[in-house]
């Protein structure tokens, strides 16, 4: 059996993963140390500010609120320290998601490709040992464009534009621009994150393995990713959504009728924005891998073919020639039967989406309380309407 060796992009012989596992290790998705520090810091500083906020029953702050008042801008804080936290994680999740996808061996180069651990032997040896060469270099030039892509100066352009939407609604604080600065550099990061999902379907020969755990190929990680994705636009769509909620059923001349219905329009038009933001954020990044997948599901689909056509050729057989055939030789073939049988009934739904039904019931259950509210509004409006 030939060893081999893989040379990494650095131009540094290593061996075999090596290469690509450091290059995840010492991933960075905030390379920015003020930014990473921020990151941190202020979702605690939001949660202890409100602390404060409420322990000194707003006197401090010389401002004269109703209680709805203070509890919308209470909950809408909560909101933001909740998504800084959501970030948090899914830095993290960022080289861990494309760390799984390598280890299990999912990507070729080609269709043809050698698995990543298969270690040739004679005359296929250095065919192997080139495809695996050609494959680590492609994806460590993959994640080194990514972690390039995810600190790129355009984050700011992102980060500008959250800070100038604090002007839509009435701010009190100038930390508020401090904040949604920082989620818009985190949401940079979600948005090139998303796409470089999308890439990896199209860059690379995706292989899904049959009979893994995940009932998703071995590709659920993607679409873990995806899914905190849509859950960190979620956190806002819970706030406007329950703002509404309470609204549907408060009466109409208290503070909450009156402060939801005065944020209705802008609320309404971001919960809108935000609901379909949130499914296309999971759905759409998964597209190419879900072709890809399609592809291999017909490919393993027609073999079941070829094996649902030995499985009859075989009855046939016990069936023409039961008298014909001794103890022995039939039960051979029952038990061939029965092993193709189990082979078909194991394989005959294959997965065609990187997840499974426990990601798509996460999906769905985060989505109640925006849907249950901008249902509410919509009643509303055919209720006014109908006079």
């Amino acid at each position: 059996m030939e060893s081999f060796k893989v040379l990494s992009v650095a131009g540094k012989d290593v061996d075999g993963e090596k290469s690509v596992k450091n290059a995840l290790e010492d991933f960075k998705a905030v390379e920015n140390p003020i930014q990473s520090f921020l990151l941190l810091l202020l979702p605690w500083l939001i949660l202890l500010f409100l602390i404060f906020f409420i322990l000194f029953k707003f006197e401090a702050f010389k401002i004269e609120w109703t209680v709805a008042g203070v509890l919308m801008y209470i909950s809408g804080m909560l909101a933001a320290a909740f998504s800084l936290f959501a970030f948090q994680v899914l830095m993290k999740m960022i080289p861990e998601t494309f760390g799984k996808i390598w280890c299990r061996n999912i990507l070729l180069e080609s269709p043809f490709s050698y698995p990543l651990q298969i270690i040739a032997v004679g005359k296929d040896s250095e065919v192997a040992a080139l495809e695996i060469r050609q494959t680590e270099a492609r994806f460590l030039q993959f994640i080194q464009k990514l972690q390039k892509k995810l600190n790129s100066p355009y984050q700011w352009v992102m980060g500008l534009f959250f800070t100038l939407m604090v002007y839509t609604w009435d701010w009190v604080y100038k930390f508020e621009f401090l904040i949604a600065l920082i989620i818009g550099l985190m949401a940079w990061r979600a948005v090139i994150a998303s796409i470089y999902v999308w890439k990896l379907g199209t860059e690379f020969h995706l292989e899904p393995l049959l009979g893994h755990a995940d009932r998703s190929g071995g590709l659920s990680p993607l679409g873990n990713l995806c899914l905190w994705n849509a859950f960190i636009i979620t956190i806002p769509e819970i706030h406007l959504g329950g703002w509404f909620l309470l609204s549907f059923f408060a009466e109409k001349d208290s503070s909450f009728f009156e402060i939801s219905r005065a944020y209705a329009p802008l609320y309404l038009l971001l919960l809108f924005m935000f609901m379909v933001f949130a499914l296309v954020t999971f759905f759409l990044p998964l597209w190419t891998v879900h072709r890809v997948m399609l592809e291999w599901s017909n490919r393993k689909l027609a073999q079941l073919d070829q094996l649902e056509h030995c499985i009859h050729h075989l009855e046939s057989r016990l069936l023409n020639e039961a008298e014909k055939l001794d103890q022995k030789e039939f039960e051979r073939i029952q038990k061939e039967v029965e092993m193709m049988q189990q082979i078909y009934e194991r394989n005959k739904n294959l997965p065609v989406w990187p997840f499974n039904m426990a990601i798509k019931l996460k999906l769905l259950v985060s989505q109640i309380i925006p849907y249950m509210g901008f249902i509410s509004q919509v009643v509303s409006l055919i209720k006014k309407i109908s006079g």
